[in-house]
C-alpha cells in the first residue's frame, strides 16, 4: 500500500512523497488513527501487535 504525503513548511506545502506500507502496517495506522480521533485506548485483550510500545523516558511509539 502507497499513501502520498504532502509535506509543508509554515503551513505552505513543500513536496510530496510516498509512504509506503505493508498490509500490517497500514493495519496499526489505521487503528492508531481511529483510537486517537475517538480517544478511546485499545483494549486490554487486543492483540500484541495494537498496543503502544512504552519506552524509559516516557516516550511512546505505536
Amino acid at each position: 500500500m502507497a499513501l502520498t504525503l504532502q509535506i509543508t513548511r509554515d503551513a505552505k506545502p513543500v513536496t510530496t512523497a510516498p509512504l509506503r506500507l505493508t498490509v500490517a502496517e497500514a493495519e496499526r495506522s489505521t487503528l492508531r488513527s481511529v483510537m486517537r480521533s475517538t480517544k478511546k485506548t485499545v483494549p486490554g485483550d487486543a492483540p500484541e501487535c495494537h498496543k503502544s510500545i512504552q519506552y524509559p523516558g516516557g516516550r511512546q511509539r505505536f
